[in-house]
């Protein structure tokens, strides 16, 4: 059984000095979001800082912080999930504003 047929996700946190990526991978495909270097210390409400917040309590965030690969089960993954799917059509709808707003 491969990844995709267990429903395993696996993300990462990566860190620079101007720029923190969260790596999600799920079903096959890679999602990353970026956000300002101080997160978990400095919340500025960002699309980082709401997905982070999304992340459910029975998984480990300080493994995350440390750059450890954390493994999500099936039963967690889906919130995630939702969450990413929430600030995808988030910013659809701001970008779809501006771009009437400027029409």
């Amino acid at each position: 059984m491969d990844e995709r047929e267990a429903g395993i996700m696996r993300m990462w946190l990566e860190f620079a000095p101007d720029i923190a990526v969260l790596t999600v991978v799920t079903s096959g495909q890679r999602t990353e979001v970026r956000g300002q270097p101080g997160i978990g210390s400095d919340w500025q409400g960002s699309r980082l800082d709401r997905l982070i917040d999304a992340i459910p309590k029975r998984i480990n965030i300080s493994d995350l912080f440390a750059g450890v690969v954390v493994h999500v089960r099936p039963d967690c993954a889906q919130v995630i999930r939702d969450a990413l799917a929430y600030e995808d059509a988030l910013t659809q709808r701001l970008f779809a504003s501006t771009i009437a707003d400027r029409a």
